[in-house]
C-alpha cells in the first residue's frame, strides 16, 4: 500500500482537484493523509467530504509549522509500505501509483522510483510545459534521468535537485536510516531528503511511463517563487551534509557548489529593499550560515557592496 501525504495551508481552491486525482488512481491500495497547517479558509470543509472514504485521513494542526513538519506528522501515522508526497495544489496522473508499486514489488534492490513531471498554469492542466516558466517558445526538460546509487547519484544530487517532491514513490523503511524531513529547512527540504537517501546508499530508478506524471500547478502563491529563500535553504542542505558528501571524494565539487550558492545569495540580497533585506538576513542568521557566507565571500565584490549597503542604511 502507498501512503500519500499531503501538507496544506489555505489551499481550499486547489485541494479538491488534488484529491480527485488521488481518487482517480487505477490502483486502489492507498491511504491519503492530509495534514492541514491550521488553514483559515475552507480547506477543512473541502476535505471533510472525502472522509466518507475510509482511505482518507484529515489531521488539523493547531499552528502552522511549515510543510516539512506537516509531512513528518503524516509519516508518523502512515501505515503504507511505500510513500508518496503530494502538494495540495498539484495533481498525479491516474497510473502513477500502480506503475510505481509494480516496479518496486518486482525490483527489491530499488528503494525509490521517480516519474516524469510537467507544469501547468492555473487553471489549465490540459496545456503542459517542461519548465516552471511555462513558456512554450523556450520549454525544455530540467529533471535529470538517473538510475542507480553510490557516488554517481550523490554527485548528480550535489549539482541540485533532480526531481519535484511528488515525482518519487519510495520504500518507507529507508527513513529508518535517513531520518525524516529536517524541519528547520522551509525550502529545498525534499532535496535534502533525496540527498541523504543517496548518501546512505539508496538506489534510485527513473521510470517514464504513460499516465504516471506529476502535474505541478503554477500560480501567484507558488512556494518555489521565492528564489532567495530557496538559495539560502539550498546552502543549508549542502553545509549540513558536507561530511558525508566529502566521504564520497567530492570535496572539490562541494566547495564549488557552496561558493555558487554564496555568490547567488549575496547578489540576491543586494536587490532587496531594507525590510526584506533584514528579514532574509535574520533567516541566514537563524540557519547558522553566516560562517560559510563570510568565510567564502569575505573579500569579494558582492560582499563589499553588501557591507556598503548596510553602512548607508545605518
Amino acid at each position: 500500500m502507498v501512503s500519500i501525504i499531503i501538507p496544506t495551508y489555505n489551499y481550499a481552491r486547489f485541494i479538491d482537484d488534488c484529491l480527485k486525482s488521488v481518487l482517480a488512481q487505477t490502483n486502489t491500495l492507498w491511504e491519503c493523509i492530509v495534514v492541514d497547517n491550521s488553514s483559515t479558509d475552507d480547506t477543512t470543509k473541502v476535505c471533510e467530504k472525502y472522509l466518507i472514504d475510509s482511505r482518507f485521513k484529515y489531521i488539523l494542526l493547531v499552528e502552522n509549522y511549515g510543510p516539512a513538519y506537516a509531512r513528518n506528522v503524516g509519516l508518523k501515522v502512515a501505515i503504507g509500505e511505500f510513500i508518496l508526497f503530494l502538494d495540495s495544489d498539484d495533481l498525479i496522473e491516474r497510473d502513477k501509483l500502480n506503475q510505481a508499486m509494480l516496479y518496486l514489488n518486482n525490483n527489491v534492490q530499488v528503494d525509490l522510483v521517480y516519474s516524469s513531471m510537467r507544469y501547468f498554469i492555473d487553471p489549465n492542466p490540459q496545456k503542459l510545459f517542461y519548465a516552471y516558466q511555462c513558456n512554450e517558445h523556450e520549454d525544455k526538460p530540467w529533471m535529470t534521468c538517473i538510475d542507480g546509487g553510490g557516488a554517481p547519484l550523490v554527485k548528480e544530487l550535489l549539482n541540485g535537485n533532480v526531481m519535484v517532491i511528488s515525482s518519487p514513490v519510495f520504500r518507507k523503511d529507508v527513513l529508518k536510516t535517513t531520518g525524516l524531513f529536517d524541519e528547520a529547512i522551509f525550502y529545498n527540504e525534499d532535496w535534502d531528503l533525496w540527498l541523504r537517501m543517496a548518501l546512505h546508499q539508496c538506489v534510485f530508478k527513473y521510470l517514464d511511463l504513460e499516465n504516471t506524471k506529476t502535474l505541478i500547478r503554477t500560480h501567484s502563491k507558488s512556494a518555489s517563487k521565492d528564489v532567495l529563500k530557496m538559495q539560502i535553504c539550498g546552502l543549508s542542505v549542502l553545509t549540513k551534509n558536507s561530511i558525508l558528501i566529502e566521504s564520497y571524494g567530492l570535496k572539490p565539487q562541494l566547495q564549488n557548489r557552496i561558493k555558487d550558492h554564496v555568490k547567488a545569495i549575496s547578489a540576491s540580497l543586494l536587490k532587496l529593499n531594507r525590510i526584506d533585506f533584514v528579514v532574509k538576513l535574520a533567516m541566514i542568521k537563524k540557519m547558522k550560515l553566516y560562517h560559510f557566507i563570510f568565510r567564502i565571500d569575505k573579500m569579494t565584490f558582492f560582499l563589499q557592496r553588501l557591507l556598503l549597503k548596510i553602512y548607508l542604511w545605518t
